[in-house]
């Protein structure tokens, strides 16, 4: 295989992923449209977890910023982080024979953040007093649908709140809105899926599998600890990465599992810049990583 294959082959496997990719963001941008953020503290960390199956970094952005406005419980939020599976769905999606490992994901990733939520909510964190918005804005689920911000933000206006809400969009124009939307987020995730590719393609090229095998130590049931570092860097393309080493044989499937829980998107970032409580965001970053290393590495020994 020479380097030319590599590209061919990188362009190939991601216009093959194009369609599905499609298809589900023109359903995530249709369903983020809705207002179903409002939570409580008891039924916070199964909603969040929840929402963490949207293919999409969005909601744990939103999350962060709602936590640091105290209208959501610190095991809600990490509830969402460990949940959320970022583009890992729409790429898993369109590998048909990777289906069955997609579903068990979803449900390993769902069931992981509804019990780590309350496990933080009534064990380590038993202050759960919470500051709920009457109103939150429907419109700030999607990062790119925000005209002045780079992420969601979603705020109470007091003001606000017995003034109907007013519609300048037809239904034509309200379509549109979704197809366009989704297509230019299918493009970005794209790109991304592309580079991904392009980067293990070119591992695999110059340095070998075996070396590479050597530097993740696969086959070792210690690899998630490493990964679930790699996945908390805060990237959308982090999550890209993971399952082309996954499909590659690279990573094992516990260390997918750690480095896609730990991968909260920009989450962390959003949590960092919004809450001022820097001992909370250290805790909470360490606990996400603590739990997603250790659900792998029990995954791997199984």
């Amino acid at each position: 295989m020479s380097m030319i294959d590599v590209i061919i082959d990188s362009f190939l496997d991601t216009l093959k992923a194009l369609p599905i990719l499609y298809l589900v963001y023109l359903l995530v941008v249709f369903f983020s449209h809705k207002n179903i953020l409002k939570t409580s503290k008891k039924t916070g960390p199964i909603l969040a977890s929840a929402l963490g199956q949207i293919p999409q970094c969005g909601f744990s952005g939103v999350m962060a910023d709602l936590y640091s406005k105290k209208h959501i419980t610190m095991g809600t939020l990490i509830a969402v982080f460990v949940a959320t599976s970022d583009e890992a769905v729409p790429i898993l999606i369109s590998e048909p024979t990777l289906i069955t490992t997609l579903l068990l994901l979803l449900v390993i990733k769902f069931v992981a953040g509804v019990g780590i939520g309350y496990f933080v909510d009534y064990v380590l964190i038993r202050d759960r007093n919470v500051v709920v918005p009457e109103q939150l804005d429907s419109t700030c689920h999607f990062p790119e649908m925000e005209d002045e911000e780079q992420h969601c933000h979603c705020h109470a206006h007091k003001e606000n709140f017995n003034k109907p809400i007013k519609t300048t969009q037809s239904n034509n124009e309200y379509a549109n809105s979704i197809f366009l939307h989704a297509l230019k987020h299918t493009l970005d995730i794209a790109f991304y899926l592309l580079v991904a590719s392009l980067i293990v393609n070119s591992l695999v090229y110059f340095v070998g599998v075996e070396n590479i095998s050597k530097i993740m130590i696969t086959n070792s049931i210690f690899q998630p600890i490493i990964v679930a570092l790699i996945g908390l860097i805060p990237s959308c393309a982090i999550s890209v990465l993971l399952v082309e080493l996954f499909i590659s044989g690279i990573l094992s499937f516990g260390s997918l599992v750690a480095g896609l829980c730990s991968g909260a998107g920009l989450g962390l970032v959003i949590l960092f810049t919004k809450n001022k409580n820097i001992k909370q965001n250290v805790l909470i970053l360490l606990i996400t990583y603590t739990f997603s290393a250790l659900l792998g590495f029990i995954i791997n020994l199984f």
